[in-house]
């Protein structure tokens, strides 16, 4: 199989935590519960006549990123093989491959979970939680529009 792409990128702290944020923001779930929540406080001030109830959902989300954020920098300094690594990544017309200093990945498109482009960042994840950061400044706009194309998410909504 010919080469068509190649990158590079540096999987550090910032990009861990930026990945963690996008991969929290793009659950359906989670986005249906946090307006049911939020829906179910403004209900109950109302009935109570007090602002108690959006005080405490306010607590409740700055909780919840304060936990999200220390839980992602404990698994980031913990995971030794991935943490501050220089990842390369070579681009196929079927699958990319994936080299670091810990070994070496083969990823067919169509095993993909979804690949999720930021204004910095595509992210090819294997599933909702799990994937590889790939630093748009690391791409020509070739590899971009390849990237693009071989989201299988947008291949599923074509059929």
């Amino acid at each position: 199989m010919e080469l068509l792409y190649t990158a590079q990128t540096q999987f550090t702290w910032e990009e861990c935590w930026q990945m963690t944020k996008t991969a929290t923001l793009r659950r359906p779930h989670l986005a249906g519960a946090v307006v049911a929540l939020l829906l179910l406080c403004v209900l109950l001030s109302s009935v109570v006549g007090s602002a108690l109830p959006l005080f405490l959902a306010l607590v409740f989300f700055v909780a919840y990123a304060i936990v999200l954020r220390i839980g992602t920098r404990r698994a980031f300094l913990a995971n030794r093989i991935m943490r501050d690594q220089n990842m390369s990544f070579y681009f196929y017309a079927d699958h990319f491959e994936a080299d670091y200093s810990g070994g070496h990945t083969c990823i067919p498109f169509d095993q993909l979970f979804a690949i999720w482009e930021t204004p910095t960042n595509f992210y090819l994840m294997l599933s909702p939680n799990q994937g590889y950061v790939l630093n748009r400044t690391g791409c020509n706009e070739a590899l971009i529009d390849f990237l693009r194309l071989q989201d299988p998410n947008k291949k599923k909504k074509k059929r």
